[in-house]
Protein backbone atom coordinates (compact mmCIF):
# COMPACT_ATOMS: atom_id res chain seq x y z
CA UNK A 1 0.00 0.00 0.00
CA UNK A 2 1.33 3.42 -1.03
CA UNK A 3 1.64 6.11 1.63
CA UNK A 4 0.55 9.67 0.86
CA UNK A 5 3.30 11.95 -0.41
CA UNK A 6 3.54 15.30 1.35
CA UNK A 7 5.70 17.97 -0.26
CA UNK A 8 6.82 21.16 1.51
CA UNK A 9 8.00 23.81 -0.91
CA UNK A 10 9.01 27.40 -1.23
CA UNK A 11 8.18 28.97 -4.55
CA UNK A 12 9.74 32.25 -5.61
CA UNK A 13 8.61 33.87 -8.83
CA UNK A 14 10.91 36.90 -9.27
CA UNK A 15 9.12 38.39 -12.27
CA UNK A 16 5.96 38.77 -10.19
CA UNK A 17 7.61 39.35 -6.82
CA UNK A 18 5.58 36.49 -5.31
CA UNK A 19 6.77 34.20 -2.57
CA UNK A 20 4.84 31.19 -1.35
CA UNK A 21 6.32 29.32 1.57
CA UNK A 22 5.32 26.43 3.76
CA UNK A 23 2.48 25.18 1.57
CA UNK A 24 1.61 21.49 1.78
CA UNK A 25 0.62 19.41 -1.22
CA UNK A 26 -0.51 15.90 -0.57
CA UNK A 27 -0.78 13.33 -3.35
CA UNK A 28 -3.13 10.55 -2.28
CA UNK A 29 -3.60 9.00 -5.72
CA UNK A 30 -2.69 5.34 -6.02
CA UNK A 31 -0.07 4.14 -8.41
CA UNK A 32 1.20 7.58 -9.45
CA UNK A 33 4.94 8.00 -9.68
CA UNK A 34 4.86 11.61 -10.93
CA UNK A 35 5.61 14.55 -8.70
CA UNK A 36 2.49 16.42 -7.61
CA UNK A 37 1.66 19.51 -9.67
CA UNK A 38 2.03 22.89 -8.08
CA UNK A 39 -1.20 24.86 -7.89
CA UNK A 40 -1.78 27.28 -10.77
CA UNK A 41 -1.78 30.96 -9.88
CA UNK A 42 -5.08 32.74 -10.26
CA UNK A 43 -4.85 35.73 -12.64
CA UNK A 44 -5.15 38.22 -9.79
CA UNK A 45 -2.25 36.54 -7.97
CA UNK A 46 -0.07 36.41 -11.07
CA UNK A 47 -0.20 40.17 -11.64
CA UNK A 48 -0.72 41.98 -8.36
CA UNK A 49 -1.82 45.61 -8.53
CA UNK A 50 1.10 48.01 -8.41
CA UNK A 51 0.96 51.24 -6.47
CA UNK A 52 1.78 54.40 -8.32
CA UNK A 53 -0.63 54.42 -11.23
CA UNK A 54 -2.90 57.36 -11.89
CA UNK A 55 -6.07 55.40 -11.17
CA UNK A 56 -8.18 57.91 -9.26
CA UNK A 57 -10.32 60.24 -11.33
CA UNK A 58 -10.19 64.01 -10.95
CA UNK A 59 -12.99 65.02 -8.61
CA UNK A 60 -13.74 68.12 -10.70
CA UNK A 61 -13.49 68.57 -14.49
CA UNK A 62 -10.31 70.40 -15.51
CA UNK A 63 -11.53 71.74 -18.85
CA UNK A 64 -13.04 74.90 -17.32
CA UNK A 65 -10.32 75.63 -14.76
CA UNK A 66 -8.53 79.00 -14.83
CA UNK A 67 -4.81 78.19 -14.42
CA UNK A 68 -2.91 80.89 -12.51
CA UNK A 69 0.30 78.94 -13.01
CA UNK A 70 1.16 76.51 -15.82
CA UNK A 71 -1.86 74.73 -17.31
CA UNK A 72 -1.12 71.12 -16.39
CA UNK A 73 -4.52 69.67 -17.32
CA UNK A 74 -2.91 67.79 -20.22
CA UNK A 75 -0.05 66.34 -18.17
CA UNK A 76 -0.07 62.59 -17.61
CA UNK A 77 -1.77 61.58 -14.38
CA UNK A 78 0.71 59.13 -12.92
CA UNK A 79 0.16 59.65 -9.19
CA UNK A 80 -2.88 58.94 -7.05
CA UNK A 81 -3.56 61.54 -4.34
CA UNK A 82 -5.75 61.20 -1.28
CA UNK A 83 -5.81 64.61 0.43
CA UNK A 84 -7.24 65.22 3.91
CA UNK A 85 -6.85 67.57 6.85
CA UNK A 86 -5.62 66.09 10.12
CA UNK A 87 -5.47 68.78 12.81
CA UNK A 88 -2.99 71.42 11.68
CA UNK A 89 -1.64 69.22 8.88
CA UNK A 90 -2.83 68.83 5.30
CA UNK A 91 -2.04 65.23 4.36
CA UNK A 92 -1.08 64.91 0.69
CA UNK A 93 -0.37 61.20 0.42
CA UNK A 94 0.37 60.41 -3.21
CA UNK A 95 1.96 57.45 -4.88
CA UNK A 96 4.82 59.20 -6.72
CA UNK A 97 6.18 61.19 -3.74
CA UNK A 98 9.54 59.39 -3.93
CA UNK A 99 9.51 58.38 -7.59
CA UNK A 100 9.36 61.73 -9.40
CA UNK A 101 12.84 63.07 -10.33
CA UNK A 102 14.25 65.99 -8.38
CA UNK A 103 14.63 69.50 -9.75
CA UNK A 104 17.76 71.65 -9.93
CA UNK A 105 15.97 74.09 -7.59
CA UNK A 106 16.63 73.17 -3.97
CA UNK A 107 14.97 73.90 -0.64
CA UNK A 108 16.50 76.59 1.55
CA UNK A 109 18.50 73.89 3.37
CA UNK A 110 19.65 72.34 0.08
CA UNK A 111 17.17 69.45 0.19
CA UNK A 112 15.84 67.94 -3.05
CA UNK A 113 12.52 69.17 -4.46
CA UNK A 114 10.46 67.15 -6.91
CA UNK A 115 7.10 68.86 -7.19
CA UNK A 116 4.58 71.57 -6.48
CA UNK A 117 1.39 71.43 -4.48
CA UNK A 118 -1.75 72.99 -5.97
CA UNK A 119 -5.01 74.32 -4.63
CA UNK A 120 -8.18 74.71 -6.67
CA UNK A 121 -10.66 77.27 -5.38
CA UNK A 122 -14.14 77.96 -6.73
CA UNK A 123 -14.46 81.73 -7.22
CA UNK A 124 -17.93 82.85 -8.34
CA UNK A 125 -18.65 79.51 -10.01
CA UNK A 126 -15.25 79.11 -11.73
CA UNK A 127 -12.44 76.94 -10.41
CA UNK A 128 -9.03 78.66 -10.20
CA UNK A 129 -5.84 76.60 -9.79
CA UNK A 130 -2.56 77.83 -8.33
CA UNK A 131 0.58 76.38 -6.83
CA UNK A 132 1.37 77.59 -3.35
CA UNK A 133 4.51 75.71 -2.40
CA UNK A 134 7.19 73.20 -3.35
CA UNK A 135 7.22 69.55 -2.31
CA UNK A 136 10.41 67.82 -1.18
CA UNK A 137 11.18 64.37 -2.49
CA UNK A 138 9.15 62.01 -0.30
CA UNK A 139 7.14 64.79 1.36
CA UNK A 140 3.43 64.07 1.80
CA UNK A 141 2.17 66.87 4.07
CA UNK A 142 2.03 70.62 4.57
CA UNK A 143 0.94 72.72 7.51
CA UNK A 144 -2.60 74.05 7.07
CA UNK A 145 -1.32 77.56 7.86
CA UNK A 146 0.65 77.52 4.58
CA UNK A 147 -2.53 77.10 2.50
CA UNK A 148 -3.08 80.78 1.69
CA UNK A 149 -2.47 83.54 -0.76
CA UNK A 150 -1.26 86.05 1.78
CA UNK A 151 2.43 86.06 2.62
CA UNK A 152 3.58 85.27 -0.91
CA UNK A 153 2.35 81.68 -1.18
CA UNK A 154 -0.04 82.51 -4.05
CA UNK A 155 0.93 85.72 -5.81
CA UNK A 156 -1.67 85.94 -8.58
CA UNK A 157 -5.18 87.40 -8.27
CA UNK A 158 -7.83 86.44 -7.37
CA UNK A 159 -6.15 83.96 -4.99
CA UNK A 160 -3.40 86.30 -3.77
CA UNK A 161 -5.58 87.20 -0.75
CA UNK A 162 -7.09 83.73 -0.32
CA UNK A 163 -7.49 82.13 3.12
CA UNK A 164 -9.37 78.83 3.55
CA UNK A 165 -12.73 79.02 5.33
CA UNK A 166 -14.34 76.31 7.43
CA UNK A 167 -17.02 74.35 5.59
CA UNK A 168 -15.80 75.27 2.08
CA UNK A 169 -14.58 72.60 -0.33
CA UNK A 170 -11.23 72.93 -2.12
CA UNK A 171 -9.38 70.79 -4.60
CA UNK A 172 -5.79 69.69 -4.03
CA UNK A 173 -3.30 68.26 -6.49
CA UNK A 174 0.44 67.66 -6.72
CA UNK A 175 2.60 67.79 -9.83
CA UNK A 176 6.17 67.71 -10.94
CA UNK A 177 7.71 71.24 -11.04
CA UNK A 178 5.28 73.66 -12.69
CA UNK A 179 5.62 76.87 -10.68
CA UNK A 180 8.34 78.48 -12.79
CA UNK A 181 10.12 77.65 -16.01
CA UNK A 182 11.99 74.65 -14.62
CA UNK A 183 10.66 71.22 -15.63
CA UNK A 184 11.66 67.62 -15.00
CA UNK A 185 8.90 65.40 -16.42
CA UNK A 186 5.35 66.63 -16.96
CA UNK A 187 3.25 64.53 -14.58
CA UNK A 188 0.54 65.18 -12.02
CA UNK A 189 -1.85 63.55 -9.59
CA UNK A 190 -5.62 63.54 -9.65
CA UNK A 191 -7.55 66.38 -8.01
CA UNK A 192 -8.73 65.37 -4.53
CA UNK A 193 -11.50 67.40 -2.84
CA UNK A 194 -11.34 68.37 0.83
CA UNK A 195 -13.96 70.16 2.94
CA UNK A 196 -12.04 72.52 5.20
CA UNK A 197 -12.67 71.82 8.91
Amino acid sequence: MRTPLTLKYTLLIPSFGLLFSGCDITDTSSGSTDSPELPALAPEEAAPAQSGGGNAADEIPLNGVVWLDTDISGWAQTSTLNARVNGATLQLNHTQARQWPTARTRASDGGPLNGNVWILVNVNGTWHAATWDWMRSGQTSKGTASVRGTGGHISRAPLNTFTPRSGETYGFMVSTPARGAERTINERSNVSLVTWP
